[in-house]
């Protein structure tokens, strides 16, 4: 039974956090963006990149809250993948780490959740899919073959929301992610 009314799915990153806004109740995606720190990464010491990065956040949760509370939404963060190269990874760790003990404060019976991208993309695709998409694309295969499966509509929103801020193509990857992440989210909901 679902009791809050909004999904906020997030693919948190340190350069570029894709996040979409569901109505749990429609299943529509009602909101989505991407909060860039490229123009202040190299400015700021890494932990105030981090607080950044948390009240881009906290103005997507006042938005979508009730009158103040929390108590109408729940929050998805897409885990860290382990086969990830990144050097930063403990800093990614941290991030999540962060805004999840953050709203947890304010969400003490609502929903803060982790999925692993392996179990959101083994979801919404085959092992077969997953072979022949990298046949198909050199870089970036799975993300590439994930934008595929976007909905038209919602494929032609990213884009047209990517191109008026002025963003790149890799972009989308993060939109895509947080969106199929919060439709994961949602099916476990039935």
């Amino acid at each position: 039974m679902i009791n809050t009314e909004y999904l906020i799915s997030l693919d948190a990153s340190l350069r570029s956090t894709g996040w979409c806004v569901f109505n749990q109740y429609t299943n529509e995606l009602e909101d989505f963006g991407i909060i860039k720190t490229k123009d202040v990464i190299d400015e700021i010491y890494q932990e105030d990149l981090l607080l950044y990065i948390k009240e881009e956040l906290e103005k997507i949760y006042c938005k979508y809250s009730d009158y103040g509370s929390y108590d109408s939404l729940d929050i998805v963060i897409e885990g860290l993948s382990l086969g990830s190269k990144s050097t930063m990874k403990d800093l990614i760790d941290g991030m999540h780490w962060g805004i999840r003990t953050h709203f947890r404060q304010y969400l003490p019976n609502n929903l803060i959740g982790v999925i692993a991208p392996t179990e959101w993309r083994n979801n919404q695709s085959t092992k077969e899919n997953r072979k022949v998409a990298k046949e198909l694309f050199d870089k970036d295969p799975l993300k590439q073959m994930m934008v595929a499966k976007l909905p038209g509509s919602i494929c032609n929103d990213f884009m047209k929301y990517i191109q008026e801020c002025d963003y790149n193509k890799e972009s989308l990857y993060d939109l895509t992610d947080a969106y199929f992440l919060g439709i994961y989210r949602l099916l476990l909901n039935k």
